[in-house]
């Protein structure tokens, strides 16, 4: 095998083992995103009251819905609601104020990252 042969060899097996170059949710690029998209308009990052429901301490949190129930705010929970806004709306905010933010998988999940580093 040749060295041309060999790097191609090499190259895939390390994108096999890194995940094909899918990178690691990242707080940091998280907090850059929800700037850049205009999320920090209607969501506070500290406990001030917009548009939005607050995002300090808002992971692990129990959150009450406008249909009564009330669900942990994991991972699952925030990654459906900033997938899918409408899905569960929290008690006291209007059904249809956030619009669908078009993100990939790894973008959202920085996003979560994030929301997870505010207290």
């Amino acid at each position: 095998m040749g060295r041309i042969g060999l790097f191609v060899v090499c190259t895939l097996g390390f994108s096999f083992v890194t995940g094909c170059g899918v990178s690691q949710p990242d707080p940091i690029a998280g907090r850059d995103l929800a700037a850049s998209k205009g999320c920090l308009a209607c969501h506070a990052a500290d406990a001030s009251t917009k548009i939005g429901p607050s995002w300090a301490g808002l992971y692990g949190s129990q959150v009450e819905l406008n249909d009564g129930t009330t669900i942990v705010a994991d991972d699952a929970y925030l990654e459906e609601s900033i997938f899918d806004p409408n899905a569960k709306i929290v008690e006291g905010y209007t059904p249809y104020a956030m619009p669908a933010i078009p993100l990939s998988t790894p973008e959202l999940r920085s996003i979560v990252e994030y929301l997870k580093t505010m207290d």
